[in-house]
């Protein structure tokens, strides 16, 4: 679990917290269960474990319909009022949760169809909840397909490769925000999200981008201006970016 190990090892748990509640949720210990993660030999196999070439199963279902039955029953208790105001408004706990599904990380590419209809009701579920009204919504992968014949042959399997998927849904109120700072401080009307989407861009933004919210309404103008809230430079470069020439993207014949 990269991302408990991270912050385990990075932060101390009282300086990662706010009034003893931690800041994010993630959901790890079901699939280490042995039904899903062999205990013995492969792990890693192709007809058991996370890289299956086999539905990845777990008590009878799918394992990502653990995954979202998490993800559906945590965001009902979040959006439960924290605490009662005046005129019974209530002020509601702000939170960070991530999943990751592994359903694209083998080499047929058939799996992934597994994870399509709960993944769509999913995104629906949120959108018919009015929760995108203030909700930041990102969904992405560390990198593209690097199993199969597309990837070992073509040439466009290992650009996939260098380019990963990432899409994000942000509330009006931070869209509106985001262009009209750029119309203040920047040149054009062109919002810089748009802007973004034709341009070099890595995790390091996306980083930038998640400090701006973690702080927000207060941010830091330095996270502000390297986060996919402000347009990146145009032609930037690999180099620039600092990405090593094995995973560059944009090269130049």
């Amino acid at each position: 679990d990269w991302a408990k190990e991270y912050t385990g090892r990075n932060f101390r748990s009282q300086t990662f917290a706010v009034s003893n509640r931690s800041l994010d949720y993630e959901l790890t210990a079901p699939f280490c269960l042995p039904e899903f993660y062999p205990s013995t030999g492969n792990a890693f196999g192709n007809f058991k474990g996370p890289y299956s070439i086999t539905a990845r199963c777990l008590f009878g279902r799918y394992v990502h319909d653990w995954a979202f039955d998490y993800l559906y029953k945590l965001r009902r208790e979040l959006q439960m009022p924290a605490v009662a105001t005046v005129g019974n408004r209530a002020k509601h706990r702000p939170y960070m949760v991530t999943a990751t599904f592994l359903e694209g990380h083998e080499g047929t590419g058939e799996v992934l169809r597994t994870l399509d209809d709960a993944l769509a009701a999913f995104l629906d579920d949120i959108w018919q909840s009015g929760e995108l009204n203030n909700t930041v919504l990102m969904v992405g992968s560390d990198h593209g397909l690097h199993m199969g014949l597309n990837f070992a042959y073509l040439q466009n399997g290992r650009i996939e490769h260098q380019n990963p998927f990432f899409a994000m849904s942000v509330p009006e109120h931070l869209y509106q925000y985001a262009g009209d700072y750029w119309a203040a401080h920047g040149e054009g009307q062109a919002h810089p999200l748009a802007l973004n989407e034709q341009r070099l861009t890595t995790p390091f933004e996306i980083h930038h981008t998640f400090r701006v919210l973690a702080d927000w309404p207060q941010f830091s103008s330095n996270d502000w201006s390297r986060s996919l809230f402000y347009p990146q430079k145009k032609g930037r470069t690999c180099s620039e970016a600092g990405i090593g020439a094995s995973f560059c993207m944009c090269k130049v014949q």
